[in-house]
């Protein structure tokens, strides 16, 4: 078994080195799809006055240095939970240009989604994205896993800001050169965030291989390269085996005070996976999709009592940000793809609009709509 994992990553990382870094023309019935949600018309602008009237800033300034940062748990022991406010602060230094384009990346791209003030706002994300493809941004091989990790957390927010504004049905071309730019530089991204994650052993895989995972699926889509989906869809499925016959995420469990909230993080990325798995007739396993299930009402009953992770871990639950828009705006596809439940009601409630930077901004626009997923998937019961 081994040796045919071994075997496939082996094909499958030739594949990424040898293949085109520029998205394949193909038969549109052969392409990788979104959900359905991501296709809707962009609401009309306010007319070319408005446009003209625009400021689009300036771009931060592209991150090509190494991607050598300190982590916000540096300091703390071996389950990572505790935060040391002093490296907290020199990580966000280190990494202000990065955050802002990934911010400010998925605020343009609401805003032309939204018509504000229309294409203007597309043009200017266009052009920041040009200006970090073209100086070669997040490529570095000088990297520790603190940096890894922003690699491939920034990946997924710039490609689902991209795939906002080029995917729409009335969205006009982007200009071929500036999309080859992009997307070229976006092969090159993904491909070293492949790299990064590939070849984990068991017992390190966690919420980071899930992130990288949704990172080159989306990417995947934005390229149609289904060798990057194939790898993407791959991290699923070793995802979803790591949940146990309770619903828990094991290496998740040694974050301790935050288990529950490091559980709820790695859902994030399964259930974007998941969907964008089923949105292109790749339905998950029986098996798999129980586990998610279980994974995921689990976690959110123990949103309003967390005895389980406390009787779990031995510790009390750290929730500080758990009950926001943003840490469960996963709702939003999970509903659209899976069983829905008297559980997620007081949240979608009080939380909509959801939205999530990393996962690519308002998910509620995308799957709370009256259009339906591309998959259909069979009905399964909840577990309970």
């Amino acid at each position: 078994m081994k040796t045919k994992r071994l075997l496939w990553i082996s094909t499958a990382m030739m594949a990424l080195t040898l293949g085109s870094y520029a998205a394949t023309k193909l038969d549109t019935d052969t392409m990788l799809k979104a959900p359905n949600g991501y296709y809707l018309p962009v609401t009309e602008g306010k007319g070319k006055d408005e446009n003209s009237r625009y400021t689009c800033e300036m771009p931060p300034t592209p991150y090509t240095g190494p991607l050598q940062f300190t982590s916000k748990y540096e300091g703390s022991d071996s389950s990572r939970d505790e935060l040391s406010a002093d490296a907290e602060s020199r990580y966000q230094e280190a990494t202000s240009d990065i955050t802002h384009l990934e911010k400010s990346s998925v605020q343009l791209a609401e805003d032309y989604l939204q018509g504000k003030p229309g294409i203007a706002s597309r043009h200017c994300l266009i052009s920041w994205l040009e200006t970090w493809a073209q100086a070669g941004a997040l490529l570095s091989d000088d990297h520790n896993h603190t940096g890894k990790s922003v690699r491939k957390w920034a990946l997924g927010t710039v490609a689902s800001s991209y795939f906002l504004v080029k995917a729409p049905e009335n969205a006009p071309e982007i200009e071929a050169k500036k999309r080859k730019t992009i997307e070229d530089w976006l092969a090159q991204v993904a491909q070293k965030v492949v790299i990064d994650w590939s070849n984990r052993p068991e017992s390190k895989r966690n919420n980071h291989d899930y992130w990288a995972a949704w990172s080159v699926m989306i990417t995947s889509v934005v390229l149609n390269r289904q060798d990057l989906f194939d790898w993407a869809n791959n991290g699923l499925s070793e995802g979803l085996a790591q949940v146990d016959s309770e619903g828990f995420l094991p290496n998740e469990l040694k974050r301790s005070t935050r288990a529950l909230s490091y559980h709820n993080y790695a859902i994030q990325p399964l259930v974007m996976l998941s969907a964008f798995s089923e949105a292109n007739h790749n339905e998950l396993k029986t098996s798999e999709r129980l586990a998610l299930i279980k994974l995921v009402t689990l976690t959110v009953k123990s949103l309003a009592n967390p005895a389980p992770f406390e009787q779990k871990t031995g510790e009390a639950q750290v929730t500080d940000g758990l009950l926001t828009s943003y840490a469960l705006s996963w709702m939003e596809p999970y509903v659209k793809y899976f069983p829905e439940s008297e559980l997620f009601s007081p949240y979608f409630e009080a939380l909509r609009p959801m939205k999530t930077t990393r996962l690519g901004g308002n998910l509620t626009r995308i799957f709370n709509t009256s259009v339906s997923a591309l998959a259909a998937p069979p009905a399964y019961t909840e577990v309970k």
